[in-house]
């Protein structure tokens, strides 16, 4: 019994390790966030399993990831999980109100030194961006 639990903390362990140098490393190198602009409409059935599972690639891969949702007007509970997931302290996920138009958005100065990703949720083929997906 105390085996297995020194196994699987000694796993823990090494895993964090990893994961926290690939992490500084990546900031040493200077690399560019992955910034993720999700555009939404109806998507309540999705959108908290892709934000979730962009995560735990960013974690798994050691890339630093942010998340915008751009949301065109959902009349479903779209935004209701979204604002629910961007209210927990770690999710680096930004809301960006209805109505803006997707230049607008990509055009902001902000997301200059980041490789954004445009992603439109109701289009099949953009999914395929998602590097879950792939």
């Amino acid at each position: 019994m105390t085996e297995s639990f020194f196994a699987i903390m000694a796993a823990y362990v090494i895993s964090a390790v990893w994961v926290h140098r690939r992490f500084s490393r990546s900031l040493a190198l200077g690399e560019k966030a992955r910034h993720y602009v999700l555009v939404t409409k109806n998507n309540q059935s999705q959108i908290e399993w892709i934000i979730r599972s962009l995560l735990f690639y960013s974690w798994l891969r050691g890339v630093w990831i942010k998340i915008t949702i751009l949301d065109q007007c959902s009349s479903d509970d779209t935004m209701r999980i979204v604002n629910r997931l961007a209210a927990c302290r770690y999710m680096p996920v930004k809301i960006v109100e209805s109505g803006s138009s997707i230049d607008a958005c990509l055009h902001s100065s902000e997301y200059s030194a980041e490789e954004v990703i445009l992603v439109e949720l109701n289009k099949r083929e953009d999914l395929k961006k998602l590097p879950l997906l792939q």
